[in-house]
């Protein structure tokens, strides 16, 4: 299954479409665009919960918590100024996300390091295309929960610097 996803993730707009290979909806993801946990939520292409999103606070890392609706959650996090690490593990799941991240190009793999999805940005378009490869459809919702939430660190990191760079600018 190849999804795509045509625009910035979390761009001034809190809402986004992952589309399937026909350009049909396949997942929604939209964010309370005001909170103090930055709130994500995923939904299937009928409308129904797949997962909900929480950045945690309070941590030395770049952490969100993420709740599946079938009841599983974990966390995904990132150890503070080292979003371009190679890898990330998720511990609950025993999965490593490995790759060059602020690129939007990188992998996911089981415990047993069986490839479970490919992230890619494609190179030469008029929009920022995101292709996300899923190898292992039994865990489609999960990894899309993942790419979610990792494309939500970046967004974050990138905004911090942004916000950086225009205070040193004054």
């Amino acid at each position: 299954m190849k999804l795509q996803m045509k625009s910035k993730l979390f761009s001034i707009h809190s809402k986004m479409e992952l589309l399937d290979e026909n350009e049909d909806v396949a997942y929604t993801v939209s964010s309370k665009v005001i909170t103090v946990h930055n709130t994500t939520f995923v939904k299937n292409a009928q409308g129904e919960d797949i997962a909900t999103i929480t950045r945690k606070m309070l941590t030395l890392h770049e952490a969100h918590h993420i709740e599946m609706s079938s009841g599983q959650s974990f966390d995904l996090k990132e150890n503070m100024l080292h979003i371009t690490k190679d890898v990330i593990t998720i511990d609950q799941l025993g999965w490593q996300l490995r790759g060059d991240f602020l690129e939007h190009n990188y992998v996911m793999e089981d415990a047993s390091g069986n490839l479970l999805a490919e992230i890619e940005r494609k190179m030469i378009s008029v929009h920022n295309i995101f292709y996300i490869n899923i190898v292992d459809e039994s865990q489609k919702d999960v990894i899309v929960a993942l790419y979610v939430a990792l494309e939500r660190i970046i967004q974050d990191h990138l905004n911090t610097a942004r916000a950086a760079g225009s205070n040193n600018n004054n």
